[in-house]
């Protein structure tokens, strides 16, 4: 992720919340985290992901649910699973559920 790295963190941020996607995600493969880079920022992932941003990440992620709870505010549905969220359709074990 050649952008700033904070910048680069509230952009996968952001996305992930869309998604209802939250710190579960450091968890979660490579394959999984190229993805989600690859689609929050809109263009393919370096071949190598470092940690650093990932955990920025977490770290806006966790001040966005906090920002939520304070202020009373929905947050979006938890994905079903990282896969469903990751991916642009549904993972075949929850595809055709809503």
């Amino acid at each position: 992720m050649d952008e700033q790295p904070m910048t680069a963190a509230k952009t996968l941020a952001r996305w992930c919340y869309g998604r209802g996607v939250d710190e579960r995600i450091l968890g979660c493969g490579e394959q999984f985290l190229k993805a989600a880079v690859d689609q929050a920022l809109g263009r393919p992932a370096p071949a190598h992901l470092e940690h650093a941003p990932w955990q920025q990440t977490a770290t806006v992620l966790r001040q966005r649910r906090d920002r939520d709870r304070d202020h009373q505010i929905t947050p979006p549905p938890p994905a079903p699973c990282l896969p469903c969220a990751v991916a642009v359709d549904q993972c075949p074990t929850h595809a055709g559920r809503p």
